[in-house]
């Protein structure tokens, strides 16, 4: 497709992938997009045959990473706490392989977060909640539209602090879930 359309990979052509990302209205046409605006500089920057192997390596990463992600959810429904560590840590990757496409990435990100939440609830791990926390701001601040599940992952992040905000009466538990709220 590249060969026979040159013009895709000028300044000009990638200025109007760009435009076009920016007015579509639906989620999953923004997604496409992004892979292809991902491709077109990759494949400006290093070529056509490098930037596609690389993008596939990415692609295989992300879907074995999310395939342990899943695997270590059904262990932990079926009852092995043990496994939340696992998807938390396949999670993580996941979001780590995602970071050059922005909604994607913000997908992952309220996924894992949704993760250190339940890691929370379980374990009481401070870090957890404090990771969750960071994820909400940093999601906060993108001009992009909320992901999916983006409003329950507020509410279980201020819950949280506002539930060891009682237990230990911090008041940066409060401070913080005010902010997150916000």
């Amino acid at each position: 497709f590249l060969a026979a359309h040159p013009e895709l990979l000028t300044d000009a052509g990638e200025l109007a992938v760009a435009r076009q990302l920016h007015a579509q209205p639906s989620r999953w046409a923004v997604r496409d997009l992004e892979d292809h605006a991902l491709l077109l500089r990759a494949s400006r920057r290093h070529g056509v045959e490098p930037a596609f192997e690389a993008w596939a390596a990415l692609r295989g990463q992300a879907k074995q990473a999310w395939a342990r992600r899943t695997a270590a959810l059904d262990r932990y429904a079926a009852g092995d706490e043990a496994a939340l560590d696992a998807a938390v840590t396949a999670a993580a990757e996941v979001t780590t392989l995602l970071t050059t496409l922005p909604l994607r990435h913000s997908e992952a990100l309220v996924d894992q977060a949704g993760l250190l939440i339940e890691r929370f609830r379980i374990a009481d791990a401070a870090a957890d909640l404090a990771d969750a926390a960071t994820a909400v701001r940093a999601l906060a601040g993108r001009p992009l539209p909320p992901p999916p599940r983006w409003a329950d992952l507020v509410a279980s992040v201020v819950a949280g602090l506002r539930q060891r905000y009682e237990r230990d009466r911090n008041p940066a538990d409060l401070g913080t879930a005010v902010d997150v709220a916000l």
